[in-house]
């Protein structure tokens, strides 16, 4: 079962606010023909595009078998189910696998027998708590 982030209207204007200042900059640089700063301009919003566009495109959370996948932009997270200790509503604003505030908690234990937690942002939040706690057991 497949569940795609929850995407907040702020990720999408800071998109356009970077995307914006960057393009100012690459005009700025090309009118007063400092093209040292266009090249550097134009490779931050090329950087910008390769780093973020993956996020807005590639960001879900996968019940398996036998384990939660999560998958955001490049980055891949598995968590078995025996090793989740929780699961709870949250607006925890620290880095994490969501484009949005609108969180869920997930507390799991890992290799080294220490506890860590994810928090991701389904659009369905309530289906995706009780699937997940279905399988949790």
């Amino acid at each position: 079962m497949m569940f795609k982030s929850k995407i907040a209207w702020w990720f999408y204007a800071l998109e356009v606010l970077l995307a914006g200042v960057t393009v100012a900059m690459v005009v700025l640089a090309a009118t007063a023909r400092e093209w040292l700063l266009v090249v550097v301009a134009a490779g931050f919003v090329s950087l910008m595009g390769f780093v973020m566009l993956p996020m807005l495109l590639n960001t879900r959370y996968v019940l398996e078998e036998t384990q939660l996948r999560v998958v955001c932009g490049f980055s891949t997270w598995r968590v078995p189910y025996k090793n989740i200790l929780g699961v709870k509503p949250n607006f925890d604003p620290s880095s994490s696998p969501a484009l949005s505030l609108d969180r869920v908690q997930v507390r799991y234990s890992n290799k080294d027998g220490g506890n860590n937690f994810l928090s991701l942002s389904p659009k369905e939040k309530d289906k995706f708590i009780e699937a997940l706690n279905a399988r949790v057991g």
